[in-house]
């Protein structure tokens, strides 16, 4: 998963406010999705579990966000999604 090891790594540590970090905490969350939808049986309960782990904290995040911000609407459609 080098794209979340990038993201993690190097995108969160310069995330400076809780937008950026919503952002790519939501960017790991979608990810996740996409490899869940075609996932083997192998890989599908720690694609979810990442899913689930980086929707999570983005909602979290997201909360002092205002309520039509792109990011927070984005975020919802897409947990809402998976």
């Amino acid at each position: 998963m080098l794209i979340v090891t990038t993201v993690k790594n190097g995108c969160l540590k310069n995330a400076a406010d809780d937008e950026s970090k919503s952002f790519f905490y939501k960017m790991i969350g979608d990810y996740y999705r996409y490899v869940a939808e075609s996932a083997d049986e192998s890989k599908i309960e720690e694609v979810k579990s990442g899913a689930i782990e980086g929707y999570a904290e983005a909602d979290k995040l997201s909360k002092t966000l205002n309520a039509c911000n792109p990011i927070r609407l984005g975020l919802a459609l897409n947990y809402s999604v998976f």
